[in-house]
């Protein structure tokens, strides 16, 4: 139905122990909020439960029924998310899972809610630690005008698609026929003040306190922004190499470099994996997910390199060690601390030969990722 969106996915080990608590991963998935579902063969966490992680996989309302602004009140898919979390805290023990060990994560666009739930104080409460893979609210600022309000983008995105006197019934109605709210027109998480309030800072180390109490685990991905570009979303053009290059240094290192630098604890990797083809093509996804959940069979069928199998395993065995609250580590690697004076490196390259290894961000990519704020806190975003 219209708004059947209030509702997650349990996977639990098919033997409970109610004295064992298991530790317990929360899944927010992606879409580019125009699309996805938390029921996608994709995001079956069986292989995850069987590795010992309780995994909640989160349905919430998304574009302009999440992000639009209605009558001064915007986020309210991130609202839903928080309810999720707040039925884990209170009713995770009974599927065996520990409410006092929660990593909450996601992919794509889901990245942009985990680290929008960072500023919002109740959120804050019910989750320990955080998997951020590509995206951050951070790098969907462009996504407005400077100085747009939500509710002045909300008036303009509907004018522009004769959808302002709409009913909520035909708002769906054109977002399913294919008049959908994509890209310029899309709406998205914001600081709006209430649901996710920014720090009224413009200095970074305060913009990015709320992650100083946290342990995060952060991916990256060239591959990944490379794909975004060739889904028909950008015309190719002379430019078209360097806005790749430029998306990724500023769009995705910078802030995730950044919340590395600020937060408690950080572990970071690279996916290196340009000569395995990663069948997510026609999804807005991350390319990690499918290494991690190990769901590959639900990739439309498409031929899965033994490469990628053997990264999967391996890259999957982080995950769970880290959401376990175990050293980061492979059988064959331990996740270094990221430090930004790192002489053992500070990050984990993953390769097309499979190759787990220890790396340095080199000297002009420290000086790409230094800057003095990620937003000017007027810039986007307080709902008038």
């Amino acid at each position: 139905s219209l708004f059947e969106n209030l509702y997650l996915n349990i996977f639990a080990p098919a033997s409970l122990d109610s004295t064992a608590l298991k530790p317990v991963y929360v899944h927010i998935h992606g879409g580019n909020f125009l699309e996805g579902t938390s029921t996608d063969d994709l995001y079956d966490g069986s292989y995850l439960a069987r590795k010992g992680v309780i995994v909640v996989t989160v349905e919430y309302r998304d574009n302009a029924f999440g992000f639009a602004s209605v009558e001064g009140k915007t986020n309210f898919g991130i609202e839903d998310q928080i309810l999720a979390l707040k039925f884990v805290r209170d009713h995770i023990k009974s599927f065996g899972g520990d409410p006092t060990n929660v990593t909450v994560g996601g992919d794509g666009s889901g990245n942009v809610c985990v680290t929008s739930l960072f500023y919002n104080a109740e959120a804050k409460n019910l989750f320990n630690k955080a998997i951020i893979n590509e995206q951050t609210i951070f790098n969907k600022c462009d996504y407005f005008t400077p100085n747009e309000s939500v509710s002045d983008a909300t008036e303009r995105i509907f004018e522009d698609l004769d959808l302002k006197d709409a009913t909520s019934k035909q708002i769906y109605e054109a977002n399913e026929n294919g008049e959908s709210f994509k890209f310029k027109n899309s709406l998205y998480p914001s600081f709006d003040g209430t649901v996710v309030k920014s720090t009224n800072e413009n200095e970074i180390a305060k913009q990015l306190k709320p992650f100083s109490e946290y342990d995060v685990l952060i991916g990256f991905s060239r591959q990944y922004v490379k794909d975004f570009f060739e889904k028909e979303v950008y015309i190719k053009s002379e430019t078209y190499d360097d806005d790749i290059e430029e998306t990724f240094n500023y769009g995705m290192l910078t802030p995730l470099y950044n919340i590395a630098k600020f937060a408690k604890t950080a572990y970071m990797f690279k996916l290196d994996v340009d000569n395995i083809k990663i069948p997510t093509q026609n999804r807005f996804v991350s390319i990690e997910t499918p290494f991690i959940f190990n769901n590959w069979n639900s990739l439309d069928g498409e031929q899965v390199s033994a490469e990628a199998y053997g990264i999967g395993d391996k890259l999957s065995d982080i995950f769970v060690n880290f959401i376990s609250g175990k050293n980061v580590r492979t059988p064959i690697i331990e996740m270094p601390k990221f430090k930004t004076d790192a002489n053992e490196g500070n990050y984990v390259s993953i390769t097309s030969d499979g190759k787990f290894q220890k790396s340095e961000f080199t000297q002009e990519e420290k000086d790409i990722t230094t800057c003095d704020y990620l937003f000017e806190d007027n810039y986007s975003i307080e709902a008038e």
